[in-house]
């Protein structure tokens, strides 16, 4: 993968994250992106690669940044676009923190260093714009980005069974302000250019309950919809994050250190 130095760069024990605005990464990187996104997407029959292939380029990290991760072998394994946009609504100040692609390796969707990338992401926004009486972090998911997502936080918010009338004004107006004529008005989704692969869920009654209740609010997803979801960014959205990694790190620490016991050659004969 071509790589050249970032603005940012975190070194953890399995993964190095580089965090770069757009306009620093070259013809060859986004590329090796536009590549990447196609091990877990189709693109559809009448859209073609090349017309995607210059929208995916015009469009990756626009008005923000792009942040990638590659392991310890220095494979690209995952990689999301963010930006802030201020927006007035409702007579509330809102800050909304999102991006239009995030792609990750299966292994690596619930990674704890991607649960404090994205904090981080949202920090930098804050900086940025300032703090605002709302924060939002909002998404359009396919079933394996939300099942990661309700995994990990306990208030996502769903277009189209918003708990209120007021999170349902916000939601399609948040729709119509980030996707555009990609924004299927009424019907609370977004029209993608892609065919996301079949999906199994995880085998757990959690599991089957949280894609029985995805398919029920985006039936077409397999037809290339993806669900609008939006989570307040707040203290407990903080420290279900901050738990969720904690607990992830751990977990991956004893694994890792289980493996190479395992790897050591036994001294008996």
């Amino acid at each position: 993968m071509s790589r050249k130095s970032s603005p940012f760069t975190l070194q953890l024990t399995e993964t190095r994250i580089l965090i770069d605005p757009i306009e620093a990464l070259d013809a060859r990187i986004l590329e090796d992106l536009w590549e990447f996104r196609l091990r877990f997407v189709d693109i559809k029959p009448d859209v073609g690669l090349d017309v995607d292939k210059r929208l995916f380029k015009s469009k990756v990290g626009r008005g923000g940044s792009v942040v990638r991760f590659y392991d310890r072998n220095d494979a690209l394994v995952a990689f999301f676009d963010f930006r802030g946009q201020a927006t007035e609504f409702g007579g509330r100040s809102h800050l909304v923190v999102g991006g239009d692609f995030a792609f990750f390796e299966p292994e690596w969707r619930r990674h704890p260093a991607l649960v404090l990338t994205i904090l981080f992401t949202i920090g930098a926004a804050v900086r940025r714009h300032g703090w605002r009486r709302k924060v939002w972090f909002v998404g359009a998911a396919y079933p394996s980005a939300y099942l990661s997502l309700a995994g990990t936080l306990s208030d996502i918010r769903v277009a189209g069974v918003a708990s209120n009338r007021e999170d349902v004004a916000l939601l399609e107006h948040l729709g119509q302000l980030l996707y555009g004529d990609s924004w299927v008005s009424g019907h609370y989704r977004v029209q993608n250019r892609t065919l996301p692969p079949p999906f199994t869920p995880p085998p757990t009654v959690w599991g089957r309950d949280a894609f029985r209740f995805y398919e029920a609010v985006n039936p077409d997803w397999a037809a290339g919809y993806s669900m609008l979801l939006m989570i307040p960014v707040d203290a407990r959205c903080i420290a279900e994050a901050l738990w969720s990694s904690t607990r992830r790190s751990v977990r991956r620490g004893l694994r890792l250190r289980s493996n190479e016991a395992s790897s050591v050659p036994s001294a008996s004969k």
